[in-house]
């Protein structure tokens, strides 16, 4: 039976390395908080360096957000000055010119007739869509009104008149814009000595609905039409 007895206290007892248990200890404990300050303070600047690049992000986003709010200013303004533009010139097509208008009418009058007024009026009415375009909104539109008033003197005073009229719903008057030509009064001039034949007149005249809407979308709609 082998005994062993150890006559040296624990903090008396040496290794046969250089260093002793405790001081290797003490060493590892040392070298564990040193890494641990080192992580805390890696953590630390690493926080600053991250807070910095954030509110130097959220500078640049305030800038650029700025820009942001100026582009689509910009943006609406464009917009709505394309809409408006795109009225002005629906309404520019549509409109009809009373100079031109005056223009013919004065080539298709007949010698024995004498105007004593034009007058020229305009309304908006919409346009329904298409069947085929049941969910698209109606079209504005511009129909006009004009009343021709005057006399004829002859003896064939209303066939004048009337042939007056036929012209007016041909190409070489206004055929191509009218809707309706009405024949309001015809009668005789009481102001014409006796003697005489005279025929004062009234006609109303209406055109078709003209299209409040751009080059392009009047294009569009004819060739809609086509199909």
């Amino acid at each position: 039976m082998n005994l062993r007895l150890d006559l040296l206290k624990d903090e008396e007892f040496r290794f046969p390395g250089r260093l002793s248990r405790p001081t290797m200890v003490k060493l590892g404990a040392g070298a564990a908080a040193a890494l641990v300050a080192a992580v805390v303070v890696g953590l630390i600047l690493q926080g600053r360096i991250t807070r910095g690049r954030l509110q130097r992000v959220r500078a640049s986003m305030k800038k650029i957000d700025a820009s942001y709010q100026i582009v689509r200013g910009m943006q609406k303004d464009l917009m709505a000055n394309r809409n408006l533009q795109n009225d002005l010139e629906g309404w520019s097509r549509a409109r009809l010119s009373s100079a031109q208008l005056l223009r013919r009418l004065q080539s298709i009058v007949p010698p024995e007739m004498e105007l004593k007024r034009f007058t020229l009026a305009s309304r908006f009415e919409m346009i329904p869509p298409p069947k085929w375009k049941k969910d698209s909104p109606p079209t504005p539109g511009l129909r006009y009104t004009m009343r021709i008033e005057g006399r004829v003197i002859s003896a064939f005073a209303e066939t004048v008149v009337v042939e007056f009229l036929r012209t007016l719903k041909s190409g070489a008057g206004f055929g191509g814009l009218l809707e309706s030509v009405k024949l309001e009064r015809l009668h005789r001039d009481p102001t014409v000595s006796a003697g005489r034949e005279a025929r004062v007149f009234s006609v109303l005249l209406e055109t078709v609905i003209r299209r409040m809407e751009p080059q392009e979308e009047r294009a569009q709609h004819a060739d809609e039409v086509k199909r």
